[in-house]
């Protein structure tokens, strides 16, 4: 262990050109467990049912900050500071928007396609606001995160830029992904400070062709099992054509679960390494495919045998997971510029809070 460990930071010390011992290496720590999250999640689900979704906004804020306070780095803990009343009144705006396009749909589907059209060509300022949010609300020794990216920007990156690859057939989806993602991390700001980074096309075009070519296989069999049992037909395979499509649904949502997970493995790995935060820390991210994929399938099945009540268990293990791969350099002068960032943001935390804040997200 201690082998690896200095590996991973000679590794970063190397990409950064800077110096081991001038660099102060550690590890997320998330001391959460399932047994006390369990108890977290049985009563949000209970209440989000009872009160028919209204509490699902008083849910996410206490799941949010048991994660965030359980997870430490440097021996401080993160803090979630959004209020259940800021959730609540963005997933009002979702349900009515859900609401009038059910509405539309039974009375005028162009309506329902026009509406839907709309909010489509809002994805970019949702996209904006929901991390403006996420960003606000979450902090680190008592600094703020907040988000800088503009709407005209996100509007080229999420709207024009993906329409403009479909006339490449698609083949330019991984350049667009990889500004997408461009465009999230680098406009990321911690106090006064900017995170920064050049992230290369060509590691997306790498983790899409690997997604692809560990998913094709399985495709190839998906393909020829649902031939034969189609050419079969039903009077023929009777009660096994249901087990046949059952299996054959489960072997889909694995296909796409590995390939998403080589895709992911690839692209975390890479960012993590080029995006920094410049006189205050380094990241770097070292999560394998087989780790990954391992524990993704076992939450599946899990969570499948389980009836779902393994989900507080899968989450766990997932930041657990996550958190354990991912370590961070800190720079000799960091402790002096977050003293500065402590004292700028306290002359903020009294005002109120932008109009603005609120999460869009149902999730």
């Amino acid at each position: 262990m201690e082998n690896t460990h200095s590996d991973d930071q000679s590794k970063i010390a190397t990409e950064h050109s800077t110096p081991v011992d001038n660099l102060d290496f550690n590890k997320l720590n998330f001391h959460g467990n399932a047994k006390a999250f369990f108890n977290i999640w049985v009563v949000n689900t209970l209440l989000t049912i009872l009160t028919l979704g209204v509490y699902s906004a008083w849910a996410k804020v206490r799941t949010n900050r048991y994660i965030y306070s359980n997870t430490e780095l440097d021996g401080h803990r993160f803090s979630y500071l959004a209020q259940p009343i800021q959730i609540l009144k963005g997933r009002i705006v979702a349900a009515l928007l859900i609401g009038l396009y059910f509405l539309l749909s039974s009375i005028s589907p162009f309506g329902a396609i026009f509406l839907g059209l709309v909010v489509l060509s809002l994805t970019p300022i949702l996209v904006v606001l929901g991390m403006r949010f996420n960003m606000r609300m979450t902090a680190y020794r008592n600094v703020r995160f907040g988000f800088k990216g503009r709407f005209a920007r996100a509007f080229k990156v999420y709207a024009l830029f993906p329409l403009l690859s479909i006339f490449t057939l698609n083949l330019a989806f991984p350049w667009v992904l990889k500004k997408m993602d461009e465009f999230k991390f680098t406009h990321i700001t911690f106090g006064q400070k900017q995170f920064e980074g050049e992230i290369e096309t060509s590691i997306y075009y790498l983790a899409t062709f690997m997604g692809a070519f560990v998913a094709l296989p399985v495709l190839v069999l998906l393909g020829l099992l649902s031939a034969i049992s189609g050419n079969a037909g039903t009077s023929v395979l009777g009660e096994s054509f249901t087990l046949i499509s059952v299996f054959l649904f489960l072997l889909y949502i694995v296909v796409i679960l590995v390939s998403n997970t080589a895709f992911q493995v690839v692209v975390r790995n890479h960012v993590f390494s080029r995006v920094t935060l410049p006189e205050v820390a380094h990241m770097h991210s070292d999560i394998s495919f087989s780790g990954l994929v391992t524990l993704k399938l076992t939450n599946f099945l899990a969570i499948i045998c389980s009836l779902g009540l393994a989900i507080p268990w899968a989450k766990i293990r997932s930041v657990k997971y996550f958190a354990e791969h991912t370590l961070v350099a800190t720079l000799p002068n960091a402790d002096e510029v977050l003293e500065q960032f402590q004292d700028d943001t306290n002359a903020i935390a009294e005002e109120a809070a932008d109009l603005l804040d609120i999460d869009l997200s149902l999730g």
